[in-house]
């Protein structure tokens, strides 16, 4: 199980009860080790562009989504050496909209407007 800790060392614990959720409580690929690899890197992409951004882990809102896409778009992947393809924003951004979903469910986060309704693709054009 991954373990995820923010640019300060700080253990990020609801990250890690939600792939634990993921691990457990879900069926399919969601219990696969690759995908909760996935969704850890994919979450920890996230944690990062938040910490460069001073923002709030615990609040969300379209903005900080969009954001996050931009960076994305003109990142360049340090594994490739190439610019990110729409997939994998396209993935990243469906982790951080389950992340959430699942934490809003919970009672640790609050998210802002309809930013987990319609899913990645309001987000990210994927062609």
């Amino acid at each position: 199980m991954p373990l995820l800790f923010d640019d300060d060392g700080r253990f990020l614990r609801e990250v890690h009860l939600f792939l634990l959720d993921r691990l457990v409580r879900r069926k399919g690929a969601s219990r696969s080790v690759h995908t909760l690899w996935a969704y850890a890197d994919d979450l920890s992409v996230w944690w990062s562009f938040l910490d460069a951004n001073e923002a709030r882990w615990d609040e969300i809102h379209d903005a900080v989504i969009h954001d996050f896409v931009a960076v994305l778009t003109s990142a360049v992947s340090p594994i490739t050496g190439r610019k990110y393809a729409p997939a994998t924003i396209l993935r990243r951004v469906h982790t951080v909209l389950m992340f959430y979903e699942w934490a809003s469910g919970e009672g640790c986060a609050r998210v802002h407007g309809n930013v987990t309704r319609w899913g990645p693709s309001r987000f990210v054009n994927a062609d």
